[in-house]
């Protein structure tokens, strides 16, 4: 569902976010749609369509600039030089998300060939054979009643896709492999043989350790198996490893989640804040046909950005290999439970927030930045300073090793009883940034496993 947010500088569609809520309630994968004047500055568009779906935007989303210049006073050359940068700008600004254009076949025929990450045509013909002979992706085939689509692919796949991720190979035997988030490559296809029952620490298939085996020359270590594949009876996992594909590996942490990702798994840390006695990574053999029910519906949980607990809060494994920048957790999201001072009392360190900018250290044992670990934090407006105004504004950032500072959440507000939240870091953050606009009661908590 392709739902227009904005309009050159300062046009914003009605009820666009009725609209969004809508399709979520249906299943729908969103995209978010800029209608493009180019006889306007692209940085002044892009300022009017950014502020708009920063406050919406969710992972695995997609972002469209739509590119019809008819009527608006300048060259092909012009209008093709302005798409390009708001394009630019979109990338920059969202790089963890597909950023794409729409257009029809006329103006196709008279730009450049950058559409950015897909092209969304539009040529009322037969569905799937628009009059171009370029690759695309999203093919609108007619307008009556409305605007509809083509996309010649599965809805998995296209949350795939969305996600950040490609598709797979063709499987022996048929059906699809479909590719972790974030671009990384899956090990193989499903070969004869692989369902053959190995033990590698656990019990698992052939397919299981050649995959788990790559992950570890990914990362340049080996993985303890704390619990195997085909091991029925364990009530903890609710079935999950009763089939095929599915693992509990030790040593947790960001690297150790990438290797398995780009060799196909998904996985995610499975934390104390999680509810889980004993730490560990939890990851699933993507596109395993022996596996249980449970663990495919884990499956479709880590292709729709989820983090496949019972709350599908989100996926808490989120760096945007771009620039680094955490997606962090929505403020529609339910946060996850942070622990009180009681039960963290020895790296419990509470702060006051005054308006403007607060700066706090990350300060592990081992000292310097943060390697990785699990952050949380609280907020509360302190009474009787907020001026009878009960919502605080706060935006975050978090610093780099190198100095650089970069933006972790936009501005959101919290009342003041406000959530707790809670994050996983990745490899050297040394500090985070708060901004508020009244002064805040809160604390920063976290462990590091450096």
């Amino acid at each position: 569902m392709f739902v227009k947010v904005t309009e050159g500088r300062g046009h914003i569609q009605d009820n666009w976010r009725a609209k969004v809520k809508e399709a979520r309630a249906q299943g729908c994968v969103i995209g978010y749609y800029h209608f493009g004047r180019s006889d306007v500055p692209p940085a002044q568009e892009f300022d009017n369509f950014r502020r708009e779906v920063v406050k919406e935007l969710r992972a695995g989303e997609l972002l469209v600039y739509d590119f019809e210049p008819y009527n608006q006073d300048v060259s092909a050359a012009t209008a093709t030089t302005r798409k390009n940068e708001f394009l630019r700008l979109m990338k920059d600004a969202f790089p963890g998300h597909r950023c794409g254009m729409y257009t029809n076949v006329d103006w196709w025929t008279r730009t450049d060939d950058n559409h950015g990450d897909f092209l969304w045509i539009a040529d009322y013909v037969e569905p799937g054979k628009p009059g171009i002979r370029a690759r695309w992706m999203f093919h609108q085939y007619t307008e009556d009643p409305i605007d509809t689509n083509l996309y010649p692919g599965t809805l998995a796949e296209l949350r795939a896709y969305a996600g950040g991720g490609t598709i797979g190979t063709t499987a022996a035997g048929g059906g699809t492999v479909l590719l972790p988030v974030n671009g990384y490559l899956a090990a193989a296809a499903w070969q004869p043989g692989d369902g053959e029952r190995v033990t590698y620490g656990k019990l698992m298939n052939v397919r299981t350790r050649r995959m788990l085996q790559a992950a570890e020359a990914i990362l340049g270590r080996k993985f303890r198996v704390t619990q195997g594949s085909f091991s029925t009876g364990v009530s903890a996992s609710a079935g999950t490893h009763d089939g095929g594909g599915v693992l509990d590996l030790v040593p947790l942490g960001y690297d150790e989640v990438k290797a398995l990702r780009r060799a196909g798994f998904a996985a995610w840390n499975r934390l104390k804040a999680d509810g889980f006695p004993d730490e560990h990574i939890h990851a699933i053999a993507v596109g395993d046909p022996t596996m249980s029910p449970s663990a495919k519906d884990q499956v479709d949980s880590f292709f729709r950005g989820r983090n496949a607990l019972r709350g599908q809060g989100p996926d808490n494994f989120r760096l945007r290999e771009a620039d680094r920048v955490l997606t962090g957790i929505h403020p529609d999201e339910p946060p996850p439970a942070a622990p009180t001072p009681e039960e963290d009392a020895e790296m419990f360190a509470p702060y006051e927030f005054t308006s403007g900018a607060t700066t706090i250290p990350l300060e592990p044992s081992n000292g310097g930045a943060m390697k990785w670990g699990s952050l949380y934090f609280a907020f509360k407006v302190a009474e009787g300073d907020n001026n009878n105004k009960p919502v605080a504004s706060v935006r975050i950032e978090l610093q780099h090793d190198d100095g650089r500072w970069s933006l972790w959440k936009p501005n959101f507000e919290q009342t003041v009883d406000s959530p707790r939240w809670v994050a996983v870091l990745p490899d050297g953050y040394a500090a985070l940034r708060f901004y508020t606009n009244v002064r805040c009661h809160g604390y920063v908590t976290g462990k590091s496993n450096a």
